[in-house]
């Protein structure tokens, strides 16, 4: 693919925060697979359940990279500028969700994170991309070409304690 592909995120900090947007930079016009009978699919899953296949209309451009400076310059206590260094300039196609508001409208979420004398302190939500190539002649061909899990977490009645809770593995 020629197509790069962007994720940007920031954890929420605290509850009403701001839109906690996922915001994924992808090109889906660049198909030069359609004369070759090939064309790109991006999908978006969410841990609620919801599957998003977005398609060019779906898609706005924006200027992703100086809009994420603007909201570290205007929540410097909340975004952290640096991360913005990794998007690409210019007015690009993007595709974004607010993950606070793919919280269950009844009864507990799946993944709610309670603490011990606290109760329910936010929400982690999974977003997980996949780009697929479709050949057009025969639809049931379908090759994966990317694949990547995201873990964001919305904060819905408390704050922890340093902004974020992040889990990870290492493998040698």
């Amino acid at each position: 693919l020629k197509q790069d592909l962007h994720v940007y995120y920031q954890v929420q900090p605290w509850r009403n925060s701001g839109p906690n947007s996922f915001i994924v930079a992808f090109d889906p016009s660049g198909n030069d697979y359609e004369r070759n009978n090939w064309i790109i699919q991006l999908v978006v899953n969410t841990s609620d359940g919801r599957s998003f296949h977005p398609r060019v209309p779906h898609f706005q451009r924006s200027e992703i990279k100086s809009k994420c400076l603007e909201d570290a310059m205007k929540s410097p206590h909340l975004r952290d500028p640096r991360v913005c260094d990794y998007l690409p300039p210019g007015n690009v196609y993007t595709f974004s969700l607010d993950t606070s508001n793919l919280r269950p409208l009844v009864g507990k979420a799946k993944h709610d994170l309670s603490i011990a004398g606290v109760g329910t302190v936010g929400e982690v939500v999974f977003v997980s991309l996949y780009v697929h190539l479709i050949n057009l002649k025969n639809q049931t061909k379908i090759l994966q070409v990317f694949s990547q899990t995201y873990q964001t977490f919305n904060y819905l009645h408390y704050r922890a304690p340093y902004n974020c809770i992040i889990s990870m593995g290492f493998t040698h």
